[in-house]
């Protein structure tokens, strides 16, 4: 024969059921314990698994919707919340037209009017300097970008030309490679590379002297 499953009770629902239980009871002017009630429920949900199951379900499902009721709630707050915002000037229209049209809040309502200029000034302002302070971001990124690429250029050109056959135009490359160096100080690892490379290219070493020299700093590289 099958072992029938102990059947798990959720706390939460053995303790709902406790409850109407202990208050049947009491209703009904019956003597009995809490420990007696939380019994017969247990017995309750024994004979009724079904119900154990259903309930279990819709935690399951209640977890799974969750995230989509507050972000429902969320839409619902924020739709509210621009809908006060149209709604709000007509409103104070019609207060202020309220006002206006008596002489006693006359002086309140100028004041009221005043205050709201004053806000609208402020906000202007504030929304003027962050305006300037985005372009400012920008154009600094931009001045960064655009000095990137003339840098990029000048080093490929510098480079081309001291690979070149004629001395002076290798010169000129020379000195333009110092003067990146001056003007990008994060490129003058790179630039010292390609000059050494350069001279030891183009230096009169014997080429057995050279391998060696190649081949230590190839184990250099490597440890």
């Amino acid at each position: 024969m099958p072992k029938k499953t102990r059947l798990s009770i959720p706390f939460e629902l053995h303790k709902i059921k406790a409850q109407q239980i202990y208050q049947r009871r009491k209703a009904e002017g019956k003597d009995g314990n809490p420990e007696k009630d939380w019994e017969i429920a247990r017995r309750y949900f024994y004979r009724h698994p079904n119900i154990v199951r259903v309930w279990k379900a819709k935690q399951v499902i209640s977890k799974i919707l969750q995230p989509g009721k507050r972000l429902w709630k969320s839409f619902k707050s924020l739709t509210n919340f621009i809908w006060e915002i149209i709604i709000f000037p007509f409103w104070l229209s019609f207060k202020l037209k309220t006002l206006f049209a008596n002489p006693d809040t006359r002086l309140f309502a100028l004041d009221i009017v005043k205050t709201i200029i004053s806000l609208a000034s402020l906000i202007a302002v504030i929304i003027t300097a962050f305006g300037l302070f985005i372009n400012y971001q920008d154009a600094i990124y931009n001045r960064k970008l655009t000095e990137e690429r003339l840098i990029t250029d000048r080093f490929a050109k510098a480079v081309t030309q001291i690979g070149d056959d004629k001395e002076e135009v290798v010169i000129g490359g020379i000195y333009s490679l110092e003067r990146i160096a001056k003007d990008s100080p994060k490129d003058q690892w790179t630039i010292m590379e390609v000059l050494t490379a350069f001279v030891r290219k183009n230096s009169s070493i014997p080429p057995e002297i050279r391998e060696i020299f190649d081949l230590e700093e190839r184990s250099k590289a490597l440890h």
